[in-house]
């Protein structure tokens, strides 16, 4: 979904806003009615996704899985040098 969908990772946010921890002490009838009155609001999500928070968790996310394949590459790096030496004693 992340792929195809821009500001799919404000969804979660949004869900998080209109439900609330509040949802969790209400009856089985005020759930439903708040799931039936649920929409997307692409402006609210928009909105969401230019919020400063929500900009520096991106960022942050960014940064994190930028070091995340790095340490993989490394990973990768230091297994090919280790076979190539092996080839050689062997």
């Amino acid at each position: 979904m992340h792929h195809y969908w821009p500001i799919s990772n404000e969804a979660a946010v949004l869900i998080h806003q209109h439900f609330g921890l509040s949802s969790e002490e209400m009856s089985l009838n005020q759930q439903l009615h708040l799931y039936h009155t649920f929409e997307w609001d692409e402006a609210a999500m928009r909105e969401i996704k230019n919020s400063p928070a929500q900009r520096r968790a991106n960022w942050r996310a960014k940064v994190k899985n930028s070091f995340y394949k790095r340490g993989i590459d490394l990973k990768a790096l230091w297994l090919r040098q280790s076979l190539k030496r092996d080839d050689k004693d062997g």
